[in-house]
C-alpha cells in the first residue's frame, strides 16, 4: 500500500500512527493535525521508531489537502471540548466532533471497485447506512491487539451512529467507480477533488 492519512495527533492519532509504523504495512505515513506543532512532534517520534524498528514506513507532517491520493485516510480528529455527559458519553464526542469532521472533507465518497474499470463518477443517491459503521459485528475486522477496549462496541451508541449520519450528510454526496491501476485512481480523484 503506498500513502496512508492519520488526521489527529492526539491518543487516537498516536495508537493509529504507532500502529502502522510497526506493521510497515503502507510507505508513507502522512499525519495532519489541528495544532501543526503536535504533527510535526509526532512525526519525530514515528521517525526515530522507524529508524529503530527498520519500518519502511516514511512518517510525514502534512497539510489536509495533502492527503489526496492516499488509499486509506483514518480520521481519528478530536475537537477542544469538555464531556459533561454523565451517560452515553461517546455522544459528546459526537456532537462535538461532528462539526470538525464536516470542515475537514468538502465531500462525501463511495467508492466501489471494479478492476477492469476506468474511474469515473457514478450516477445515483447513497447515504450512510449501518454497515458503513463498525459494530461488535464486525469489531473482529480490527482486532484489538493491544487490549484497549474492554469490549467497548466500536461503533457507538444508535445516537451516536444517527448524530454522526446527519452531519456527514450536510456534505455532497457522489458515487465513484475505481480500477485496479493506482496511478490512474489518483488522478482522477485529484482531479474531481478540484472541482468538489
Amino acid at each position: 500500500m503506498g500513502s496512508v492519512g492519520v488526521v489527529g495527533a492526539g491518543a487516537v492519532g498516536q495508537a493509529v500512527a504507532t500502529t502502522l509504523v510497526a506493521s510497515g504495512i503502507c510507505e508513507r505515513l502522512l499525519v495532519v493535525s489541528r495544532t501543526p506543532d503536535r504533527a510535526v512532534a509526532l512525526v519525530a517520534d514515528l521517525d526515530d521508531m522507524r529508524q529503530s524498528t527498520a519500518s519502511p514506513v516514511q512518517p510525514e507532517a502534512r497539510r489536509v489537502a495533502d492527503l489526496i491520493g492516499c488509499h486509506a485516510v483514518v480520521v481519528a480528529a478530536r475537537a477542544s471540548f469538555t464531556n459533561t455527559r454523565a451517560t452515553d458519553v461517546r455522544m459528546g464526542g459526537a456532537v462535538a466532533n461532528g462539526p470538525v469532521i464536516r470542515t475537514l472533507g468538502t465531500a462525501l465518497l463511495f467508492p466501489r471497485i471494479d478492476p477492469a474499470t476506468v474511474p469515473a463518477l457514478v450516477d445515483g443517491e447513497r447515504t450512510l447506512g449501518e454497515s458503513d459503521f463498525m459494530s461488535g459485528a464486525t469489531e473482529d475486522r480490527y482486532p484489538d491487539h493491544f487490549g484497549l477496549a474492554h469490549g467497548i462496541d466500536g461503533g457507538g451508541s444508535d445516537l451516536a451512529r444517527a448524530t454522526v449520519a446527519e452531519h456527514l450528510a450536510a456534505l455532497p454526496h457522489h458515487q465513484v467507480v475505481l480500477g485496479h491501476d493506482v496511478t490512474a485512481n489518483a488522478d482522477f480523484l485529484a482531479k474531481l477533488a478540484d472541482h468538489l
